[in-house]
């Protein structure tokens, strides 16, 4: 199950293919359809603005300014695990192929030189209480100060989540 909330009372929740938004705050339900496969790994991000991402298990990124009527796809051919968005603005996608950054809402994206392995699945992305961007990844857990300009490694070995509780803590 993935579920993001953004601005305006908009959440989309999804689940084995299926994708719900609301623009009441969960009042009532509408069904998306993407017009592209999904299934069972999908990432959601709403930011302040209402806008949707969606990272799917195979097909990419996809944007939507208009609550899921349509998409738009802003990465193509990548497995998206995880959405984030970070204090300061910047669109974080952590993928199959290593973990891609937006400063600008999604119209442009570029890879991010972690120092992790070629071939290191960035599985799960959070940002704590500082801004600080955690990354679990296959090969390790990452973190980054600058908005993932630079990284450190913790040593760690193949950690697929990373959780950020509602103090802003790791």
């Amino acid at each position: 199950i993935s579920v993001a909330a953004g601005g305006r009372g908009i959440v989309f929740a999804g689940y084995y293919g299926e994708v719900y938004c609301t623009t009441n705050g969960g009042s009532t339900w509408s069904s998306v359809r993407f017009g592209f496969e999904l299934n069972p790994d999908l990432a959601l991000l709403v930011d302040n603005n209402g806008a949707a991402f969606a990272g799917t298990g195979g097909d990419g990124l996809f944007r939507s300014t208009d609550t899921g009527s349509t998409w738009m796809q802003l990465i193509r051919g990548l497995h998206v695990f995880s959405i984030i968005i970070d204090p300061a603005g910047y669109i974080f996608a952590g993928t199959d192929l290593g973990a891609f950054r937006s400063t600008n809402r999604g119209e442009e994206w570029t890879g991010i030189d972690t120092t992790a392995p070629p071939g290191t699945r960035f599985l799960s992305l959070a940002v704590d209480s500082t801004g600080r961007l955690w990354a679990g990844t296959s090969r390790g857990l990452f973190s980054s100060s600058d908005h993932g300009k630079s990284w450190d490694s913790s040593g760690f070995h193949d950690v697929s989540d990373v959780v950020v509780d509602t103090g802003g803590h790791l």
